[in-house]
């Protein structure tokens, strides 16, 4: 098969970096990376990067795409008989592999993590979100059972320590993910409850102002009509006003009240999606099982893209207090006499 672009997703890179021929010299390590990185491309352009990410940013990736084929080119092309030195053509070969795929985890994953993220974010109606919480909810059960399995498995794996130790980070990314995720729809849940309540409170204002309104023009033109309908005046007195006024100051207080516990949780829900996500990312790069040091430097930046503020946009002003419009007019009234 011929190996460009179009059959990336086809090519058999196992049946060419780990062919018979090749014996002792075969490429396992560069066999194990480049799926890894086929993987990840395919998944890029699943999410269709090219439209979705800064053009320096697709350059890169198509470049790195280009070097990807190129390295796949030369393993298929490699021959132990024509080759002077087999084994310095192989190690140099597995080196290169080793540094095209640090290259590749540092520019690719970060913005595979704001993809997944966006991807997410698009086009779930509340019928998929309750779906899928159903499908969570179970598979939360199913992951309990399966943390009882692998706490199990670990006493069996005490004497390889750098399983053990590649083992744990995956697990834990896998729970963190979880949490997150359930985590992520709970507060999406609890922000569409405090959103139509907020749009009740709304109605309710807007019908009151509304009626009032209509009550005192009806009026009014009534009596210039008919003497014998009441003025306006005697319906709408100071004692009826500031009645109407307190109530209609509740009623804007709850919808502002509505209003600030749906930004909470619509805050909240994006956090924990972007946290799974970096979970997910997280996951996906101890599984390919890197250097110690690799490893150690990707969980720092991990964890501080994890847990460090995040401005998503539902809190622009979170020091700021709203009590709702009413109130509003009401304190820009009476400040200059405070």
């Amino acid at each position: 098969m011929e190996i460009n672009k179009e059959n990336l997703r086809k090519i058999n890179i196992k049946e060419i970096a780990l062919k018979k021929e090749l014996g002792a010299f075969a490429f396992e390590n560069a066999n194990k990376k480049l799926e890894k990185i086929r993987k990840w491309i395919v998944e890029l352009e699943d999410l269709d990067y090219k439209s979705e990410l800064p053009d320096n940013i697709i350059n890169s990736i198509n470049n790195l795409i280009e070097e990807l084929l190129g390295h796949l080119r030369w393993l298929q092309a490699f021959d132990i008989t024509t080759s002077g030195n087999a084994k310095q053509d192989h190690d140099s070969f597995e080196l290169r592999i080793d540094g095209f795929y640090n290259n590749f985890v540092n520019l690719v994953l970060t913005s595979l993590t704001y993809l997944r993220q966006e991807a997410d974010t698009k086009g779930k109606d509340k019928k998929t979100i309750q779906r899928e919480q159903k499908n969570l909810i179970q598979a939360r059960k199913q992951y309990d059972e399966i943390i009882s399995g692998l706490k199990q498995q670990q006493k069996d794996l005490q004497k390889e320590k750098s399983k053990i130790a590649s083992s744990h980070g995956e697990i834990g990314a896998v729970k963190f993910g979880k949490h997150f995720e359930l985590q992520a729809y709970e507060n999406k849940f609890e922000a569409d409850k405090w959103l139509k309540r907020g749009n009740v409170f709304y109605w309710i204002l807007f019908v009151i102002i509304s009626l009032n309104v209509i009550g005192y023009f009806g009026l009014f033109i009534g009596n210039k009509i008919n003497q014998n309908i009441i003025q306006p005046t005697e319906f709408f007195n100071l004692q009826y006003g500031l009645a109407k006024l307190a109530l209609l100051t509740i009623i804007s207080y709850a919808v502002s009240f509505c209003s600030r516990n749906f930004n909470i949780n619509s805050n909240l829900s994006a956090l924990n999606k972007h946290r799974k996500n970096v979970a997910e990312t997280v996951n996906d790069f101890l599984s390919s099982n890197p250097e110690k040091e690799d490893r150690t430097k990707f969980l720092i930046a991990a964890t501080e893209s994890m847990f460090k503020h995040q401005p998503i946009g539902y809190l622009p002003k979170i020091e700021s207090k709203d009590d709702g419009p009413i109130a509003s007019i009401i304190n820009h009234i009476i400040k200059p006499f405070g």
